[in-house]
C-alpha cells in the first residue's frame, strides 16, 4: 500500500488558496424568534485536486456544546474576480453568487430552498474577509416573517494550513 501523495492546487483556485486551512473561534447570532445567542465553530477549506474548494462548517453552543448547525458545501471561481458557492446545510441549501476582492468574499444567495424550522429564508447574504490568520464573516438572512438583517457574525483563527 503506497502513500497518497496531496494533490496539487488547481490553477483556478489560486485566487483563493489564503482560505485553505482550519479555522476555529467563536461568534454572535441574533434572530428574531430567539435570544441573542454565542456559539464557537471550525471551519475548513481544502481541496481534491479539483477546480473547487471544499467547505466544511460546524457550530455548537459556547453554554453547553450542543451542536447548532453544520453546513458543507464547494466554493469555485467562475470567472476572475467572480465566485459561486453551493452550501447544504441541516435546514436546506443556497446557491450563491459574488466577488472575490483580494482576501475579502462577498455574496449572494441566488436561491435559496430551506427553512429555518419555521420560516422559508428569503435572502441570504454572506462576507467574509481574511487578514494573516484571522477569518472574520458576516451572514445576512431574510424569511417570510423577517426582512434581510444581521444573523450571525464570527472571528476565527487558523490553527491549521492544508
Amino acid at each position: 500500500m503506497g502513500v497518497r501523495e496531496e494533490p496539487l492546487l488547481h490553477p483556478h483556485l489560486e485566487p483563493l488558496a489564503f482560505l485553505l486551512g482550519t479555522w476555529r473561534g467563536d461568534g454572535d447570532g441574533w434572530f428574531h424568534t430567539v435570544e441573542p445567542f454565542a456559539y464557537e465553530e471550525e471551519i475548513r477549506f481544502s481541496h481534491r485536486g479539483g477546480p473547487w474548494l471544499v467547505y466544511e462548517q460546524r457550530a455548537w453552543s459556547s453554554d453547553d456544546g450542543t451542536l447548532l448547525h453544520t453546513e458543507m458545501g464547494f466554493w469555485r471561481m467562475i470567472d476572475e474576480g467572480k465566485i459561486n458557492i453551493f452550501v447544504a446545510l441541516t435546514a436546506g441549501s443556497d446557491f450563491s453568487e459574488g466577488t472575490l476582492d483580494g482576501t475579502s468574499v462577498a455574496v449572494k444567495a441566488k436561491a435559496t430552498p430551506m427553512a429555518d424550522g419555521i420560516e422559508r429564508v428569503t435572502g441570504l447574504e454572506r462576507s467574509y474577509r481574511v487578514d494573516g490568520d484571522t477569518l472574520t464573516y458576516a451572514i445576512a438572512m431574510g424569511t417570510e416573517a423577517q426582512e434581510l438583517g444581521p444573523h450571525v457574525t464570527a472571528r476565527l483563527q487558523r490553527v491549521a494550513g492544508d
